[in-house]
């Protein structure tokens, strides 16, 4: 175990000495991260997001943002890699494969019908058929409606309204 888990250095903290600790009436317990290993959504970090969010704070972000990325290069390997721009030249814009061929690859990560809303599950969907990407929404239980192809016009989705093109 040792050897494929040596024991780290002394990490710096990551709670705020202003937050005050909501109480932990063991439904949920997020562990320390000195007795584990590295997580990078701690909840330390998601509060400050949230309160950046909260308080439409760009210092409030930048602060979230530092301390996002510090964990990103200890626990991912993209942020132990660094970029030589000036050692090397730009592709020539016509070489670039044209964006509307680049979004066909698009596909949303599979999320089950309840762990988000249905109007977000809808545009998702909406949303890759128009660029020709694919939605991996649909797992069962949707509403037998969503497997008719919508016609061209304006469709209500919730509060948003979809432009839908033949």
């Amino acid at each position: 175990h040792k050897m494929a888990y040596p024991p780290r250095g002394p990490l710096p903290p990551l709670v705020d000495e202003e937050v005050e600790e909501l109480p932990d009436f063991g439904e949920y317990h997020f562990r320390s991260i000195h007795e584990s290993e590295i997580h990078t959504n701690t909840p330390d970090i998601l509060y400050k997001l949230q309160e950046a969010t909260r308080t439409n704070s760009s210092e409030g972000y930048k602060l979230f943002a530092h301390w996002q990325n510090k964990i990103t290069e200890q626990s991912e390997i993209r942020g132990q890699l660094e970029f030589c721009l000036d050692e090397c030249d730009p592709v020539p814009l016509d070489e670039v494969e044209p964006a509307a061929e680049i979004v066909k690859r698009f596909c949303t990560g599979a999320a089950s019908l309840g762990s988000i809303s249905d109007e977000a599950h809808r545009a998702m969907a909406v949303a890759l058929n128009r660029v020709g990407g694919r939605s991996n929404t649909g797992e069962g239980g949707e509403d037998p409606q969503r497997f008719k192809p919508l016609k061209e016009g304006k469709v209500t989705m919730g509060s948003a309204d979809w432009e839908i093109f033949e």
